[in-house]
């Protein structure tokens, strides 16, 4: 038993070293991939637009979106596929549902 358990303990610690490990490599990874702009050239960037345009044209763009995706859910249809309306049930599906439902109609209630 006493093996058992250290096996397991063991087994264990290297998941979570294993875990650790890949934590690890995805952080070098992403350090070394990041892309990143000097912060004067986005400053410069958008010191020409001012605030009260940039949320007016942010809120438009949202706008439009929203609009385009009531769209497009118009125009998709909601009923089921042809394939599972010419589904129907073996006489196998139903003798086991008939036989399921019926057992658990027929079972005693549970008294305390």
């Amino acid at each position: 038993m006493k093996d058992a358990l250290f096996i397991s303990l063991v087994g264990m610690g290297l998941v979570f070293i294993g875990l650790l490990a890949l934590w690890a490599m995805m952080a070098i990874v992403v350090r070394l991939t990041a892309y990143k702009k000097s912060l004067p050239e986005i400053v410069g960037g958008l010191s020409n637009i001012s605030s009260k345009d940039s949320d007016l044209e942010c809120k438009q763009k949202a706008a439009a979106a929203a609009v385009s995706a009531v769209l497009a859910l118009m125009n998709t249809s909601l009923s089921p596929s042809p394939h599972e309306e010419n589904e129907i049930i073996s006489p196998w599906q139903t003798a086991h549902r008939s036989r399921q439902f019926s057992t658990t109609q027929l079972r005693p209630p549970i008294k305390d």
